[in-house]
């Protein structure tokens, strides 16, 4: 069932690239530019479905898929119009002048478009709850595969484990007498010993707390970073504090 939710999902995400993709294929094939506004007419559609579900679900109760059908051929229609008025307005006197020409004006549509938008006086810069058109169903059962994992984590108590065990590794860490050690940081397991540039890199000591069976990963040259996993016990951290000590301890160069 994970495989298939991805798959739905990639599909999904591949098709919204794809018609973009598609759009700027077509303009380029016959108008020989790019129309940096083909985005900003999709992105017009989009809010021109918004404004219409409302006056739709007067003929066809939203969510339906009668009402969906309607609302979707009503956005292209007006998302046609739009791109038909850009080129006659916009591109079709330009199109004997060098291309630049028509690429710097395809920007300032780009541009036009974008921030009247953003206008307060007409869609605002706020974000929008699309309305449900088609029903609930898929809706749902994305839900319900976003909210099992957190609900695993809370039921568990992975959260409290992780704040606790957590603040108990860094206060350890920061406890241990090395002279190699810069700083320790971090947040909840999400842990960062900074080592002295002295200590010639962490990458030598992240290979040999592999070798005592500690993962950890060396970042920005002279830190090692430690995630233990979020179940990990108090006497699992003593263990790894052990490790992580001798390691310290060896000379390694």
């Amino acid at each position: 069932m994970e495989f298939l939710q991805q798959l739905i999902n990639g599909l999904s995400l591949g098709a919204i690239y794809a018609l973009i993709a598609l759009g700027y294929t077509m303009v380029y094939g016959i108008l020989r530019f790019i129309n940096f506004a083909h985005s900003d007419v999709l992105m017009l559609g989009a809010f021109a479905a918004y404004f219409l579900a409302p006056a739709v679900a007067h003929l066809f109760p939203l969510p339906s898929y009668s009402g969906a059908l309607l609302v979707t051929a009503l956005a292209a229609g007006i998302c046609a119009i739009l791109g038909i008025l850009i080129e006659l307005l916009a591109y079709r006197p330009l199109r004997n002048r060098p291309k630049l020409t028509v690429l710097i004006t395809a920007i300032g549509v780009s541009l036009f478009i974008e921030f009247t938008c953003q206008h307060h006086a007409v869609f605002g810069a706020a974000t929008k709850p699309f309305p449900n058109l088609s029903g609930n169903g898929c809706h749902v059962h994305v839900s319900l595969w976003d909210i099992a994992p957190l609900k695993v984590l809370v039921e568990e108590g992975m959260i409290e484990n992780a704040e606790r065990q957590g603040a108990y590794f860094q206060a350890e860490l920061a406890g241990l007498r090395s002279n190699l050690i810069r700083e320790v940081r971090g947040r909840g397991l999400m842990l960062a010993v900074e080592l002295h540039p002295e200590a010639g890199g962490a990458r030598r000591y992240c290979e040999a707390l592999q070798k005592r069976g500690v993962l950890a990963k060396d970042t920005h040259g002279d830190t090692i970073r430690i995630a233990p996993p979020l179940v990990i016990t108090a006497d699992q951290v003593d263990w790894a504090l052990q490790q992580i000590d001798a390691t310290l301890k060896q000379d390694l160069s």
